[in-house]
């Protein structure tokens, strides 16, 4: 059965306290050796360390809680922090490493136990990796096992993949969902855009960027730095009156060419007055924001002008970006529907493109991880620099791929409910 704690008799409380100053001696002695700084005979052995006590948990799980501690520590002896620890505990898979540690300090000391494990081509670890092989299946139930493991892996990443993918199909998606609820809209006449992504990201550019770049070509300092809520002069207030009712003419004047049935079929007149009467727009309510800020702030002038066109121009990077990443969703959108087509009509080139993407696939996985130490061991900028951001670029390669079939999924999928009769 359990007992209770001891009473706090003065002697435990003696005893405690004898405790506590031979562990932190203990401790002031380690961080002595690990530091590499000389013993002072004048030094108090019941003294607490200056620094704060740090200590490190490595949590169980077999053979992969051991792999990712492994990682840890060789990440922290990559950046000289092992020397930092004060404690270490470990309990199952975290273990196995724990040990390894703890002998490799026994043997070693902390110093070179630190720099065999930062090295990539330490003898300790092709120790590890020349007697990991026990970890081979073996056997017709350890294969089946195996097998079931990559097979269960595969599925289970594809789910997820297809999970993170889902959202981004529908967004691609949306302007064919949309068009099916629009029934004035004729698809024939947008045929010269390929996706209607393309026309929408225009437009956005054209109804918000004009207007920024106006604002801020309006917003100019004075010959006084220190006025404040200064009304536009005598040359900007008729130049605005006259951009106004130049705004407002073209806005009647294209109404014959504006109306509804035209813009849903695509017309080239139609689409070029909507584009330009949405970049006058955007000027005139830019110039007003401006003129009209300027004459009801508070600040000094200079100061005010600084700020608007600080603002602007962050307002113009977002706009920008959202209407390249528009265009990049109509990329995509296209490219799936490109692809898509090939594959309905048996195209012999994607039978190839699908076979050499597969055997790249091997090859990468099966050379990530030499390029990855070679890239680590070679010195210069060579190898050193440009072998890991290859390798990056070779991942976003992939994971293009991988989303692209997806997309061809969705699509297709797209397809076959469109020509389902209602």
């Amino acid at each position: 059965m359990p007992t209770a704690p001891p009473d706090p008799t003065p002697d435990n409380a003696a005893a405690l306290q004898t405790l506590f100053a031979q562990e932190n001696a203990a401790l002031a002695g380690r961080r002595r050796l690990a530091m590499h700084k000389a013993e002072s005979a004048t030094a108090d052995a019941d003294s607490s360390p200056t620094p704060p006590r740090v200590g490190m948990a490595i949590s169980g799980g077999g053979i992969r809680s051991a792999t990712f501690a492994l990682g840890l520590l060789r990440g922290l002896a990559q950046q000289g922090l092992l020397n930092r620890l004060d404690y270490l505990s470990t309990v199952s898979g975290g273990g196995f490493v724990g040990a390894m540690f703890g002998r490799m300090v026994e043997q070693l000391g902390i110093s070179q136990a630190q720099s065999e494990l930062a090295q990539a081509n330490s003898a300790a670890l092709d120790w590890l990796r020349r007697n990991g092989r026990y970890l081979t299946p073996g056997g017709a139930r350890d294969l089946a096992i195996a097998g079931v493991t990559y097979l269960r892996a595969f599925l289970a990443i594809h789910f997820e993949s297809l999970l993170a993918c889902l959202p981004l199909a529908v967004l691609v998606m949306a302007p064919h969902l949309l068009q099916q609820g629009a029934p004035n809209f004729d698809p024939t006449g947008w045929q010269a855009w390929h996706t209607l992504w393309w026309p929408l990201a225009l437009a956005l550019w054209l109804a918000t960027a004009p207007g920024v770049m106006a604002a801020y070509w309006v917003a100019r300092d004075t010959p006084d730095p220190n006025l404040k809520r200064s009304p536009p002069g005598t040359r900007d207030l008729l130049f605005l009156v006259l951009f106004t009712l130049a705004v407002v003419l073209a806005s009647v004047s294209s109404l014959t060419i504006l109306d509804r049935d035209a813009l849903f079929r695509g017309q080239g007149s139609a689409l070029v007055a909507l584009g330009g009467l949405l970049a006058l727009w955007s000027c005139l309510v830019g110039l007003l924001y401006t003129q009209s800020r300027l004459m009801l702030t508070q600040e000094r002038r200079a100061l005010a002008v600084a700020r608007i066109h600080n603002l602007l121009t962050q307002q113009l990077r977002t706009l920008t970006l959202v209407a390249v990443g528009m265009a990049a969703l109509g990329a995509l959108d296209v490219l799936s529907w490109w692809l898509l087509e090939a594959m309905q009509n048996d195209e012999s080139w994607v039978q190839v493109l699908l076979g050499m993407g597969s055997l790249a696939v091997v090859v990468l996985r099966a050379l990530a991880q030499p390029l990855q130490r070679l890239a680590a061991t070679t010195k210069g900028r060579s190898m050193g620099e440009w072998g890991p951001t290859l390798l990056n670029v070779a991942g976003l390669v992939g994971l293009l791929v991988l989303l692209c079939a997806w997309l061809v999924a969705a699509q297709w999928l797209y397809s076959l409910h469109s020509r389902c009769p209602p």
